[in-house]
């Protein structure tokens, strides 16, 4: 663009190119990873690479780095990048964020959200109760081999079996 300067020795001017580059647009900018855990711990490895295309229609000239926070991937913190993003295990029981730094050659960024939930749904094999009752009326006859179960004892019992701190429904 031209710009005009006048100075004691006169008039001149002079013209700048000016480029501005565009940050990478994300398609979202919070994402959810949810993964089953295989040892009812509430841990799980997350490959946290599998977002790349969920947060931008292409990964071409970006780079991908991942935060435990907002602000060191806002500052680009070097010794705060998760340094194995493919095998990444929550550091919290059952849920955790993470930050992904998404920026192009011109060092323009943007920032996506990770939510990881770690699911612990399996009940050991292990595990059994055994309820005894006698035939009840409830079906019109007491020797019908019909009777009525409150399971509603076992909950305590099946939710101690996870992690503290998770939210549980517990059916039957």
């Amino acid at each position: 663009f031209p710009s005009h300067d006048t100075t004691p020795a006169g008039t001149g001017s002079n013209t700048r190119n000016i480029t501005i580059h565009p940050r990478p647009i994300l398609l979202q900018n919070t994402l959810t990873l949810k993964q089953c855990d295989d040892n009812n711990d509430g841990f799980s490895a997350f490959n946290l690479r599998q977002t790349e295309t969920m947060f931008v229609s292409s990964t071409t000239d970006l780079t991908f780095t991942y935060y435990t926070n907002l602000t060191d991937a806002q500052n680009n913190t070097a010794n705060a990048i998760i340094a194995n993003p493919i095998a990444y295990t929550n550091p919290l029981v059952n849920a955790d964020v993470v930050y992904v730094r998404i920026e192009n050659g011109f060092g323009c960024y943007s920032i996506g959200q990770i939510n990881l939930i770690v699911s612990t749904t399996v009940i050991p094999p292990s595990f059994q109760k055994t309820f005894t009752v006698c035939d009840d009326a409830l079906s019109g006859s007491a020797t019908d081999g019909i009777a009525t179960f409150d399971l509603s004892s076992v909950t305590t019992d099946v939710q101690s079996l996870f992690p503290t701190g998770q939210l549980l429904t517990t059916t039957y």
